[in-house]
């Protein structure tokens, strides 16, 4: 069996050639963490083994927004089924040096990580043409080879990802998340 997402394919082939855990090892890890047992070849993993990079948004001076340059993708941007929608988004003047630097990329996850909307993800896609997140974003680019960019955005989606997300926040008086 094959699952098309993006632009790749993962058979259950390539998931069984990943490293897996023994079933005793599996029970205690799920017994230690109050976790349920997980099915046969797979394991319990850190978010970070699925990532390539990450970083906050930039914070630009308001000499750098002009009328038609980069559009800057914000929460408000960003729908809670995981699209983006960029609606009259904020434009930078970037040096082409800056754009790369910044620029997402096609399955970029984006993950709100301060104010009300803590914890709200999408995913940017290529279509929408060169963007770069704001400042109250963190982009992670995941490693292909390892992660499902939707699967992941799901995870995140889900009531358990939330917690996840969210559970732990810095709370002073408006709560945080950490890239880490």
């Amino acid at each position: 069996r094959c699952l098309s997402d993006w632009s790749s394919d993962v058979c259950s082939s390539d998931l069984e050639s990943h490293p897996t855990t023994s079933a005793k090892s599996r029970a205690q890890a799920a017994s230690q963490n109050g976790a349920e047992e997980l099915p046969q070849n797979w394991r319990y993993a850190q978010f970070n083994e699925f990532i390539d990079s990450s970083f906050y948004g930039p914070r630009f001076n308001k000499e750098s927004y002009v009328p038609s340059g980069v559009p800057t993708v914000r929460t408000t941007d960003m729908g809670f089924d995981g699209s983006i929608v960029l609606k009259h988004s904020p434009c930078v003047h970037l040096s082409p040096t800056e754009l790369e630097k910044y620029r997402l990329h096609h399955g970029d996850l984006l993950v709100t990580r301060t104010g009300a909307t803590i914890g709200k993800c999408a995913l940017y896609d290529e279509r929408l043409g060169p963007a770069i997140p704001s400042a109250y974003l963190i982009r992670f680019r995941l490693r292909r080879d390892s992660a499902l960019p939707k699967f992941v955005l799901f995870s995140f989606m889900s009531p358990a990802g939330q917690l996840l997300l969210t559970g732990g926040s810095t709370a002073v008086a408006q709560p945080n998340i950490k890239a880490t």
